[in-house]
């Protein structure tokens, strides 16, 4: 198993990177720390993810708050985090580079998408941008979050061909994008917006056969012994 951690920044719903970059949740940040290096597997981490939405974040506060995050657990010797640099650059916010907080500090640039407008043929400027930003400062992308929110599964071969060919199409027309998290979720029974609907890709039989035939693509590594796993991945 690999965990992917989404660390928000936000404390009770107020902007909080002043003060975890003058230490004041290093107690919390410890327990955290302590419990990824027992469990000793790779862990991402997406420190702050999608920052860039407009006001949620003092950009140069953010850059000291990541920075003092990971010279913590650097400082601790726990070598089994991957950080993730991720923006939802999609909605056109602010802009992202502000927020970068140096190349010595990220490990992988991270965009989540829901909307296939947001990555189907290419059409979406601040998502391609955003991708060959992470090319600029050789990254590689992570979709740290991903799923059919507005589209859902149930209407079938429908569903896979608005939502689910173009964003394999997607994944496949750029190199760079080299991991992806898929919300296994049904979005209308837990946020009870109308506009959100069932991702959840067992409960629709066309759209099940069709994503394991996806991830037959030899691009793919899948289950296996974290030893071998990662030989595969740094060979």
């Amino acid at each position: 198993m690999i965990l992917q951690i989404g660390l928000n920044f936000r404390v009770e719903g107020e902007d909080g990177t002043e003060d975890i970059a003058k230490g004041k949740y290093n107690k919390e940040l410890d327990k955290m720390f302590k419990v990824i290096k027992d469990f000793g597997n790779p862990v991402f981490i997406r420190l702050g993810y999608e920052f860039d939405k407009a006001e949620k974040y003092n950009p140069k506060n953010f850059i000291k708050a990541w920075r003092s995050v990971v010279d913590k657990y650097r400082k601790e010797k726990i070598n089994n985090i991957a950080n993730v640099w991720c923006a939802c650059p999609y909605k056109g916010t602010s802009s992202v580079e502000p927020y970068y907080p140096g190349n010595d500090y990220v490990d992988w640039f991270g965009i989540d998408v829901f909307t296939e407008r947001h990555f189907a043929n290419s059409a979406n400027q601040q998502t391609e941008d955003f991708l060959k930003l992470a090319e600029k400062h050789k990254k590689p992308v992570m979709i740290g979050e991903s799923s059919p929110a507005r589209t859902g599964v149930d209407k079938g071969q429908e569903s896979w061909d608005e939502w689910f060919k173009p964003y394999f199409e997607w994944i496949e027309n750029h190199s760079n994008i080299k991991a992806f998290c898929y919300i296994n979720w049904d979005w209308e029974k837990d946020w009870k917006q109308p506009e959100w609907l069932n991702g959840r890709i067992h409960e629709n039989e066309i759209i099940r056969k069709n994503f394991v035939k996806a991830l037959k693509n030899l691009r793919f590594i899948h289950n296996q012994k974290i030893k071998d796993f990662l030989e595969q991945v740094y060979s």
